[in-house]
């Protein structure tokens, strides 16, 4: 199994990626958070990004920072229980 890819995005790359999934028919699925929203993307390993291996999901998640702020953290991943992990954590 290949290693799980972790980077900061911010806003602007995420709202890309969105646009793209969505023009290309990707699943994406949405969880509402308090400061940032989470999502789990099924890349079927057909998103590239520039020096990043494609993978099954890229799974979207809020790190927090301090009390006023947090960030995007993007995992990528072929590892479905990282995804089963973040659905029911975004869940609860």
């Amino acid at each position: 199994m290949t290693k799980n890819y972790k980077a900061a995005i911010g806003q602007p790359l995420l709202n890309k990626l969105l646009e793209q999934c969505s023009m290309s028919g990707i699943e994406v699925e949405l969880f509402e958070g308090s400061l940032l929203d989470q999502y789990i993307i099924h890349a079927d390993k057909k998103i590239t990004i520039k020096g990043i291996k494609p993978r099954q999901y890229i799974l979207v998640y809020e790190q927090y920072l301090n009390c006023w702020s947090s960030e995007n953290i993007a995992c990528f991943s072929d590892d479905e229980k990282l995804a089963d992990e973040l659905r029911a954590r975004a869940s609860s």
